[in-house]
């Protein structure tokens, strides 16, 4: 019995090891792929966000384009513009600009982890559907802080006083900016496989995620 156990625990941490090492060779294959594809990718981003950004901000910004600049580095400095119709207090116009690789690789991450469990093909495509999805609106979420913290906590007075409910919780504000940085980028796609691939992370671990209660049946 004692064997039989040893036996079992090593075969899960040869399954963990061999799953992790899947996933560091699809990691490098699908940053690569998603970096290349970031200008196609982000495309609908750029609608989704021109029409969330003008409809909270009242048509206060109206226009978001997406640009690269650096060279051969274009995709790195792949940048979106937010425009506003805010008259200029200066020489140049007033804009902001986000840029939503920051907030997207997580989905490269989940793609390789998707690829490494073992489960039929049409599923695997079908969950990075899902998560590409999903990460528009993360992406978004880390583009609207990025804007407002251009125009408002960052802004003079004469650029801020037009986003009057923003200016009154910067601290609200600042909070969501570091967590559409800093939280959701990295932990969204590890939330997402465990949702996708409950039943092979227990397989791996030798552990139930969530307590099942027996029912007892009455005669």
């Amino acid at each position: 019995m004692l064997f039989k156990k040893t036996q079992d625990s090593v075969i899960k941490k040869r399954s963990i090891y061999r799953f992790f090492a899947e996933v560091l060779f699809w990691l490098i294959i699908c940053f690569i792929a998603w970096f290349l594809s970031a200008k196609l990718l982000n495309i609908p981003l750029i609608w989704l966000s021109e029409w969330v950004l003008g409809l909270i901000s009242n048509g206060v910004i109206d226009d978001v384009t997406m640009r690269s600049v650096g060279g051969t580095y274009q995709v790195v400095n792949q940048q979106f513009v937010i425009h506003t119709n805010i008259p200029p207090p200066g020489e140049q116009p007033v804009f902001a600009v986000a840029m939503p690789l920051i907030y997207g690789y997580g989905l490269a991450m989940f793609a390789a982890m998707t690829l490494a469990t073992p489960k039929p093909e049409n599923k695997k495509w079908r969950d990075i559907g899902i998560a590409y999805v999903v990460f528009l609106f993360v992406q978004l979420f880390g583009i609207m802080n990025k804007t407002f913290m251009d125009l408002v906590y960052h802004a003079p007075p004469e650029i801020s006083n037009y986003f009057p409910l923003v200016q009154a919780h910067l601290d609200i504000l600042g909070t969501s900016y570091q967590i559409s940085t800093l939280v959701m980028p990295p932990t969204v796609p590890l939330i997402l496989w465990i949702l996708f691939n409950a039943p092979y992370m227990e397989a791996l671990i030798g552990h139930k995620l969530v307590a099942t209660k027996t029912k007892r049946k009455r005669d």
